[in-house]
Parts: structure tokens; sequence; C-alpha cells
């Protein structure tokens, strides 16, 4: 039997849609990035609206774009390449004590049959906001620890 190298390519980027300078060159070079990298997962932070419409026109086709439900004015993305994944199920968990809408996206999927589980947020400068940011990692840690039903099938383990 031939060893087969199997991998996941993931990007995760603060991509700074808060700052207007120059956003739509930044856009284009983060865009053309990804083109470029092709990864089969992608978490982008700080992503406002007419940001996400260029997502979907540029990506929709090859990739699923989760966007929680937030009427925040900027928000976390994950994007999944469809070719790589099947039994995808996103979800939100909202942190309660959040003043500015932060929130987990977890997604759960199968990767050539084996399940994988990916999470991400935006937590935000925690030095200003440290009792926040410990309730955030406290919820995350249980969210993510309730969903792992046999460590052993983790991803870390697993790839």
């Amino acid at each position: 039997m031939e060893d087969v190298e199997i991998g996941l390519r993931l990007i995760s980027w603060n991509i700074d849609c808060l700052s207007e300078e120059m956003l739509k060159q930044r856009m284009t070079a983060i865009f053309n990035e990804i083109r470029l990298k092709k990864p089969e997962v992608v978490f982008l932070q700080e992503v406002i609206d007419p940001v996400l419409h260029s997502l979907y026109d540029v990506f929709l086709k090859e990739y699923l774009v989760y966007k929680p439900d937030t009427t925040f004015g900027y928000f976390v993305v994950m994007m999944l390449k469809k070719s790589t994944f099947s039994e995808v199920d996103f979800s939100t968990v909202q942190f309660s004590h959040s003043d500015m809408g932060r929130n987990l996206i977890k997604c759960s999927a199968s990767f050539l049959g084996i399940p994988v589980e990916f999470c991400t947020s935006h937590l935000g400068n925690w030095f200003s906001f440290a009792t926040n940011f410990g309730g955030k990692i406290c919820t995350v840690n249980r969210k993510h620890k309730g969903s792992i039903q046999d460590e052993n099938q983790s991803v870390s383990n697993v790839l």
C-alpha cells in the first residue's frame, strides 16, 4: 500500500476592515492571497458587509461562506472549500457579556470521512478587557470540550 500525504491549509487573518484607508487595495491583495494559497479553511476577522458581499461574489462557487447572525458593524467569517468537506454544520455561540457583539463560529464537518471541528472568534484586545476576555476563553473551551465525543478523534490527533 502506498503512503498518501494528506493535509489541510488554513488561513486566519484579521483583515482590518475598520480602517478605511486603502480598503479596496487591501481587499484585492487579500482575495489574491486566498486564490494563490488555495486554503481549505479561511478564518477572517473584522469583516464588514461590503467586503462580505465581495467574498460571496468572488468565492461562493468554491467555498461555503458563513457569517454569524449579528447586528454589530463588523464580524468574523469562516469559509470552507466545498470540494474538501461534507456534512458541514455551522453554528454561532454568542458571548452573552460582550458589548461588542462578539461570538464564536463553530463548524463540524467531515474531511475524508474523519469528523473535524473548527472554531474561530475575534476576542479583541484582552489587555483592555481582561475580565471579559477570560470569560470568552472559558466559553470557547467549554463549548469545544462539549462537542468532542472521543478525544482520540480530535483534529490534532488525526492530522
